[in-house]
């Protein structure tokens, strides 16, 4: 069975689009700084989207019994599909502790990035899978748990010399006149020199539905992906396609 595809959106790609995706997961839900809240809430999304809670803002700052009503409160006036707690701060044991509380008071599945993931039972967020690894492998630590996975563009440089390989973050190649690799789902290109090679793998928008079947056979449930990737001419102030999607 294939996954759920939700795109991710932030506000200011709401607010400017005339029609939303059937499924958004809208980036932009935090935890208020200067009161104990959330902030960043949409004006409008479809039904069946996502939240994404971030922690750009510590939850450690704020009480489980105030964020807790708000949150369903939104929960169930947009009547989303789930939450992701997009918990991204390391060695914070609190807020795994507020990750669980949330997780158990919601009535929708609430995803938790993998960093808080492994003391608690809901469904694990795996961030983007690297370049370099065969995406059948990095799920294999979560066996037995539902798996909802991040989709992104990023390039990796790989240079293969006689001291051995090192790689770095890299700039996406040109399309023409690359290569696809199934068993990666991303593009390369290699090229060689007298004394190394340098094999450059790349996402782009193109890539990412290939990918997106893959994670599919894999059993991952629910996919994000980026809005700017799939629309790519379709940035703020301007207008999505209209078919399968919500007016606003």
């Amino acid at each position: 069975m294939g996954a759920t595809q939700y795109l991710v959106m932030t506000l200011p790609e709401i607010r400017a689009a005339a029609s939303l995706p059937e499924r958004v997961a809208y980036l932009g839900l935090h935890f208020s700084p200067s009161a104990d809240n959330l902030a960043g809430f949409p004006e409008r999304l479809p039904g069946g989207s996502l939240l994404l809670l971030d922690d750009r803002v510590p939850p450690t700052r704020h009480t489980p019994e105030k964020i807790l009503p708000r949150l369903q409160e939104m929960v169930e006036s947009t009547g989303c599909a789930g939450v992701y707690l997009d918990f991204q701060q390391p060695d914070h044991p609190e807020t795994g502790a507020f990750a669980q509380r949330i997780a158990e008071a919601l009535p929708v599945p609430v995803g938790v990035s993998c960093l808080y993931a492994r003391a608690l039972s809901c469904p694990v967020v795996l961030p983007p899978f690297p370049l370099d690894r065969s995406p059948r492998e990095v799920p294999a630590p979560w066996a037995g748990r539902e798996i909802w996975a991040e989709q992104g563009t990023d390039a990796l440089l790989m240079i293969l010399d006689a001291a051995g390989c090192h790689s770095s973050p890299a700039v996406p190649g040109d399309p023409a006149g690359s290569f696809f690799s199934p068993a990666l789902t991303c593009r390369y290109r290699i090229r060689t020199f007298p004394d190394h090679g340098e094999f450059l793998l790349w996402r782009d928008g193109t890539t990412l539905p290939r990918q997106a079947e893959i994670l599919g056979e894999l059993g991952i449930t629910r996919i994000l992906t980026p809005y700017r990737e799939v629309f790519p001419g379709k940035q703020v102030g301007s207008t999505p396609p209209k078919a399968g999607s919500t007016a606003v």
